[in-house]
């Protein structure tokens, strides 16, 4: 049987050689093609390498426990996923283990993206005057945008699964409870409020980046800060480029040649994690926090202002 008798258009990926699959199969491949071993091997090693740092961080530092938790919480997922695309190797025709491979990896930006959302806080509330880096309360911006990503992740996982259902009842020439085209669009408007959000919270981040003068910290200050903002940019720019792929590729359609790559998959849904995770894997991000002797010298403000402005003064002076 070839990919002609099962008339679907756009589809030219693997068929199920049983004729009457049993339950839990399709007639054709969900991923629409056979998922790479490789490439499943190594994102379930990499993201296990980086749950074990989270761990390690976690147990060590005390202050930012939540922080490196979501981050070995989001690296345990897509640990999960790509194993699950091991097992989608095995048996490409298998539904629920497409769904759960699905779940994982999308899910899994949930956590991370908490994190990035967290990191932003700390800036606010671990320098002085920091809470003017911000536009709204640290806890209502955390609040916020964690709960706008997890109805769009639910939405998302909604559609997916009906995917499955729909392509399973169609083969089967049963009634179905909707059209792919339908199942695709609630992954859609998923996508599409989700990649809205956190292009907001970005910009959000390169407005704290600008506001960093206004704090009028010293160098010893000001540069742990820019590093902990610049590093939650680099890492929230490759989490933003994940999900604007997730978003063309359901804008294209499911059966689109976009979602059809496996390629492009590899490409820009698991190396921009993975390039991501790695950032914030680098150093614990306590690491930027500032240093207790560059607090002392702010008990005092505006002795210490004119000190800086003194010492400017002379600088200046020797250079002229």
């Amino acid at each position: 049987m070839d990919a002609s008798s099962i008339r679907i258009p756009g589809y030219r990926g693997p068929i199920n050689p049983n004729p009457n699959p049993p339950d839990g199969e399709a007639r054709i491949s969900i991923y629409l093609y056979r998922p790479w071993l490789a490439a499943g091997i190594v994102g379930a090693a990499v993201f296990g390498l980086v749950m074990l740092v989270q761990l390690w961080y976690m147990l060590r530092r005390r202050g930012t426990r939540w922080f490196h938790g979501l981050l070995a919480f989001g690296a345990l997922m897509e640990v999960g996923g790509y194993a699950a695309r091991i097992k989608g190797y095995q048996n490409m025709f298998r539904v629920y283990v497409f769904v759960a491979s699905y779940f994982l990896i999308v899910v899994a930006p949930i956590p991370i993206a908490a994190a990035i959302y967290l990191m932003l806080t700390y800036a606010a509330s671990r320098w002085p005057n920091g809470r003017r880096l911000l536009v709204m309360p640290p806890k209502v911006m955390v609040t916020l945008f964690i709960t706008v990503d997890i109805i769009t992740i639910a939405v998302q996982v909604l559609g997916a699964a009906m995917v499955g259902v729909v392509q399973t009842k169609l083969n089967r020439n049963e009634r179905a409870p909707m059209t792919i085209k339908t199942a695709g669009y609630i992954l859609l408007a998923g996508l599409a409020v989700q990649t809205a959000f956190f292009t907001t919270f970005m910009l959000l981040l390169l407005l704290a980046i600008t506001r960093v003068p206004r704090l009028e910290l010293p160098p010893g200050l000001a540069r742990p800060l820019r590093m902990l903002l610049y590093s939650n940019l680099a890492a929230g720019f490759f989490v933003l480029l994940r999900t604007v792929y997730r978003l063309a590729v359901e804008c294209q359609g499911y059966f689109g040649s976009a979602n059809s790559s496996q390629t492009l998959f590899t490409v820009f849904e698991m190396v921009p994690v993975i390039v991501a995770m790695t950032i914030l894997s680098a150093v614990p991000v306590a690491r930027w926090f500032p240093k207790a002797e560059h607090l002392e010298h702010l008990e005092h403000p505006e002795q210490t202002s004119q000190a800086w402005q003194t010492q400017s003064d002379v600088t200046h002076e020797v250079k002229d």
